[in-house]
């Protein structure tokens, strides 16, 4: 047999790779000296990694058709030219327009293997498991710039001067040498990834598969790998910056645990197609409650007719847009208020640590039984009170806790949309429906940081100035992002009404045959879909199902 959970511990380093297209924010200003560029080239760079991973429907397709190998390896591929190609554009100096095709490579390459590591993940997991599948993923997904800044950052073999300069270390804050790592690492570990990637929809889980201790040392596991990064980070820029020195190899080696997570579980053998009657012990007096039924499966074609899609699309696009504006404009609010510049960089792990953790919790409280819909709920509303903040308030401390919101939302959206995505149109076209979920956050985005935010900074700049400095400078584009998501909020609402469970009544649980075995009696599925009775679909069962008579009389 085959172990879901080996196909879970390689998601995890999957995921990793999958996200280093986040770290552009690290490496812009290295960037952007080394091509002499401008500020508008230096956001098209930028902006092309992100429109590569968020156009993962093309990814999402070849899923569908192709499955997860395939996906991840022709990712892996891409992702591992874009990085060779953005290396050899950073060491000749050459144009930014070819970086900006690099890193438009990476992004997708990316995006394909995001998309195959997620789904294959969630179907491997029974429906009531997928919420702390979705949250691992996400978590992880999200730290990897985190991940990969701090390795960028680390200085091993070197030495930490006093001027903070690492000097003949690995890596050491070099730009060129960091993308010649991810273009070895990426490719490699897709491929490894790839051969330990399994796929199986609807299996009964063997008894020592022990799912909640499994999880929760997952969580324990990245929980404490996110603490060490943003610790480790503060710590090297507050007090003393040689922990850069060590701090990588304690880092690789938290990561290495992941391998252990398959260690024990019992294969699996045992499939079914089928759903499970739900528990008559928790319908109400009345013998009716809430009944789950299988969601359908429906494709893209379908799924866009429906008001779930355009609510998903909108709540997750005008939230996750908002979000990511916010983070990408940190630095110039920062600048243009006249605080210390290493307030940026803090305030970008606070953000990176508060998203990392909400995309785990998340997931996790869905698993615990919270519903992640009305939990959905919550992201636009994190989202507007951070903008809020940001825009009446200019203190430092103030700042920070719009960062710590700011995450949350996004952590919140990123935790949930992938979920709420096979929730509402099943799994059968999961990639490509998500793909398209997806791209309300670049239609957003867009709207906000390349329209709305650049109008604004530019009416509040002296026409001889090139920098805006004043409260006035964000003002606006914060506070209409909060009002726009006012209608995430609302969309998010609608949202939460279109995917209540219906109340049906309950079949009757069949009688226990008194003269077989327990072992030997058979369980009743329920199939909403169709109402004939199991003995006039096979007359040579109705000797063997007491229970059919409970159900004809239903």
């Amino acid at each position: 047999g085959w172990s879901r959970w080996r196909t879970l511990a390689a998601g995890v380093f999957l995921m990793i790779c999958a996200g280093p297209v986040f770290s552009f924010g690290a490496i812009a200003v290295m960037v952007k000296e080394r091509l002499d560029a401008t500020e508008r080239d230096l956001a098209l760079v930028s902006v092309s990694g992100n429109v590569g991973l968020w156009t993962n429907v093309v990814g999402g397709f070849v899923f569908d058709k192709l499955g997860p190998r395939p996906t991840m390896l022709a990712g892996g591929i891409m992702a591992g030219l874009g990085y060779i190609a953005m290396c050899i554009v950073l060491s000749h100096h050459w144009p930014p327009v070819l970086a900006a095709l690099a890193w438009f490579a990476v992004g997708h390459g990316s995006g394909w293997i995001y998309i195959s590591t997620l789904f294959s993940n969630l179907k491997n997991f029974a429906p009531q498991e997928r919420g702390p599948v979705v949250g691992a993923m996400a978590c992880f997904f999200g730290s990897s710039a985190a991940i990969n800044v701090a390795l960028l950052n680390g200085c091993i073999g070197g030495q930490v001067g006093a001027d903070k300069v690492c000097r003949h270390g690995f890596l050491g804050g070099n730009v060129v040498s960091y993308m010649a790592m991810l273009a070895l690492v990426v490719p490699c570990v897709t491929v490894i990834g790839a051969m330990l990637t399994s796929v199986h929809e609807g299996h009964v889980p063997a008894a020592g598969d022990m799912a909640s201790t499994r999880f929760n040392s997952l969580l324990a596991g990245a929980l404490t790998v996110v603490a060490f990064i943003c610790g480790s980070n503060y710590y090297a820029m507050a007090v003393d910056a040689t922990i850069r020195q060590w701090s990588s190899i304690v880092l690789v080696a938290l990561l290495s645990l992941f391998i252990f997570l398959p260690v024990g579980a019992s294969p699996v053998d045992k499939f079914t197609n089928e759903v499970a009657a739900p528990d008559p012990k928790q319908a109400t007096k009345d013998n009716g409650g809430p009944v789950h039924v299988p969601p359908p499966a429906l494709g893209p074609h379908e799924a866009v007719r429906t008001i779930k899609f355009w609510a998903l699309f909108t709540a997750f696009g005008i939230t996750v847009g908002a979000d990511i504006m916010t983070l990408n404009l940190l630095a110039s609010l920062v600048k243009s208020r006249g605080i210390m510049p290493m307030v940026t960089y803090f305030g970008v792990i606070v953000v990176m640590g508060s998203d990392t953790y909400l995309r785990f919790l998340s997931g996790f409280s869905v698993g615990k039984g919270v519903s992640p819909t009305g939990l959905l709920i919550c992201g636009p509303i994190l989202m507007i009170l951070g903008e809020v903040l940001l825009a009446s308030s200019h203190s430092v401390g103030t700042l920070y806790a719009a960062c710590v919101l700011v995450g949350a939302s996004d952590g919140i959206m990123w935790g949930l949309g992938p979920l709420l995505s096979g929730m509402a149109f099943g799994l059968r076209s999961a990639g490509r429906n998500f793909g398209f979920v997806v791209m309300g956050a670049a239609c957003f985005t867009l709207l906000l940081s390349f329209g709305l935010e650049p109008t604004v900074y530019q009416a509040h700049t002296p026409p001889d100035a090139k920098v805006c400095t004043g409260h006035g400078c964000f003002g606006a584009t914060l506070w209409a992002s909060a009002g726009l998501g006012l209608v995430g909020t609302a969309a998010a609402v609608v949202l939460h009404f279109q995917m209540r469970p219906s109340r049906e009544p309950l079949l009757a649980k069949p009688a226990v045959d008194a003269e077989r075995p327990e072992a030997e009696q058979e369980e009743v599925i329920q199939t909403p879909e169709n109402t004939t009775s199991l003995t006039e679909k096979e007359p040579m069962l109705k000797e063997r199902w007491p229970g059919d008579v409970a159900l004809r009389q239903r």
